[in-house]
C-alpha cells in the first residue's frame, strides 16, 4: 500500500515564514508515513464568482491537487486576530462552486503558528469554522496553536521537539482518517 497523499497550505506568502516553515518540518518528519507537497499560493488571483466555473490556471491546479489528495494540512498566520487574507481567499476557490468543494469528505489538519503567546488561536477558530461549511474531516482533538513560533525554527524547519511530538498525536489521527 502507498503512503497518503496530503497537499499541505501555508496562508503566509512571506520568505521565512513560520507557517511554511512548519509544513516543511513536517514533509521531513513524515516522509516515511505520508507524501506531503507544500502548495504555494503565490499566483492565487483574487475570488471573483464570475470566473469560479473557468477560473485562472493556478486555480485549476490547486483544486486538481486537492481532489487528487487523501486530505489536507493548513497551517496559518494570525493576522489582525484572524487568518490571512491569501488563505481564506485560496480556501473560497478551493470550495466552489457550492457543493463542489475540492476538499469536500476529505481529512484536514489545521495548524496555526504565530510569534504571539496565543499561537493564532483565532485564526484557528477562523479556519475551524470555514472547513466545517465545506463538510470536510476535521480532526478533531486539541488544536495545535504554535506560540512563540520564532523561537522553536531554525533555518526553514520547525525544530521545537515538544511541539514536533504534540502535532505528532494530531498527524495520526489525519493518517487514521486517510485509511492509512
Amino acid at each position: 500500500m502507498s503512503n497518503p497523499k496530503f497537499v499541505a497550505i501555508s496562508g503566509s506568502l512571506r520568505s521565512g515564514s513560520f507557517n511554511t516553515a512548519v509544513l516543511n518540518a513536517l514533509k521531513e518528519r513524515y516522509a516515511d508515513k505520508a507524501d506531503i507537497t507544500v502548495f504555494p499560493l503565490n499566483d492565487i488571483p483574487l475570488f471573483n464568482q464570475d470566473d469560479e466555473e473557468n477560473p485562472a490556471q493556478s486555480v485549476e491546479a490547486l483544486r486538481q491537487a486537492l481532489r487528487d489528495s487523501d486530505g489536507l494540512i493548513v497551517s496559518s498566520p494570525e493576522y489582525n486576530h484572524g487568518t490571512s487574507g491569501v488563505l481564506k481567499n485560496s480556501l473560497d476557490w478551493a470550495s466552489r462552486p457550492f457543493g463542489q468543494s475540492s476538499y469536500k469528505d476529505k481529512p484536514v489538519l489545521l495548524m496555526t503558528a504565530s510569534p504571539a503567546a496565543t499561537g493564532g488561536v483565532r485564526a484557528h477558530n477562523e479556519l475551524y469554522n470555514a472547513f466545517l461549511a465545506s463538510n470536510c474531516d476535521l480532526v478533531a482533538g486539541p488544536q495545535i496553536a504554535i506560540a512563540a513560533a520564532h523561537s522553536k525554527i531554525e533555518g526553514d524547519k520547525l525544530t521545537d521537539q515538544g511541539t514536533l511530538e504534540f502535532i505528532d498525536q494530531q498527524f495520526a489521527k489525519l493518517l487514521a482518517k486517510a485509511g492509512a
